[in-house]
C-alpha cells in the first residue's frame, strides 16, 4: 500500500502492527484447530471406553442370570447331569463348593425325596463393574416340587459375583440374600 501519512511523508507497504495482528491470528486460529482434533481423539477414546463397559457389563448380567438358572434347574432323574452340565459356568471358589453340596446334599435329597427344582429370573441388574470382576444382583421366582407333589414358590434375590475368563464371565460367588 502507497499513501502519504500525516506529516506528508511518503509511505509504502503495510504497517509492521497490522502484520503482528495478522500472524497472531493465524498462529491462533492453527491452535484452535489443534485443540479441536485433540477433543475429538479424547472424545472418540472416552466413547470407546464407555461402549466396551456396556458391552462387558451387558454380558455379565447375562451371563450371570444364565448361571443361576442353571444352578436351580434340576430333575431327579438327571440331577447329578444337570449339576454336572452347570459346572462350566462356575470358577473357583464357589465351583469347589458348588460340587461339595452337589454331591453331598443336592444330588441324595433330590433323589430320595423325588425334588425337582426350577427357577425364573424375574429382573437382574449390575451391582459393580470392576476389571475383569462384575456384582450382579438377581431376583428369582424359584420353584421346587417335592415327593408330595406340592409345588413351592420361593422369590428370592442372589448376588452373582463375576469373574472374566477369556471372553466369558463365570460364576465366582452366588450369594443368597
Amino acid at each position: 500500500m502507497t499513501g502519504i501519512d500525516g506529516d506528508g511523508e511518503h509511505r509504502t507497504g503495510a504497517a509492521p502492527g497490522s502484520r503482528r495482528g495478522a500472524r497472531r491470528l493465524r498462529v491462533l486460529l492453527v491452535l484452535v484447530v489443534v485443540l479441536l482434533a485433540v477433543s475429538a481423539a479424547v472424545l472418540t477414546l472416552l466413547e470407546r471406553r464407555v461402549d466396551e463397559r456396556d458391552h462387558r457389563a451387558a454380558h455379565a448380567v447375562v451371563a450371570a442370570e444364565t448361571a443361576a438358572l442353571a444352578v436351580l434347574d434340576y430333575r431327579p432323574g438327571t440331577v447329578a447331569e444337570d449339576l454336572a452340565a452347570a459346572e462350566e459356568l462356575l470358577a473357583p471358589p464357589f465351583l469347589d463348593r458348588f460340587r461339595q453340596q452337589s454331591r453331598e446334599v443336592t444330588v441324595p435329597r433330590s433323589r430320595s425325596g423325588q425334588v425337582a427344582s426350577s427357577a425364573r429370573s424375574a429382573g437382574s441388574a449390575l451391582a459393580g463393574l470392576d476389571g475383569d470382576e462384575a456384582l450382579v444382583v438377581v431376583y428369582l421366582d424359584r420353584h421346587t416340587v417335592g415327593a408330595d407333589g406340592i409345588p413351592h414358590v420361593l422369590q428370592t434375590v442372589v448376588e452373582v459375583g463375576l469373574v472374566r475368563d477369556g471372553d466369558r464371565w463365570l460364576v465366582a460367588e452366588f450369594t443368597p440374600r
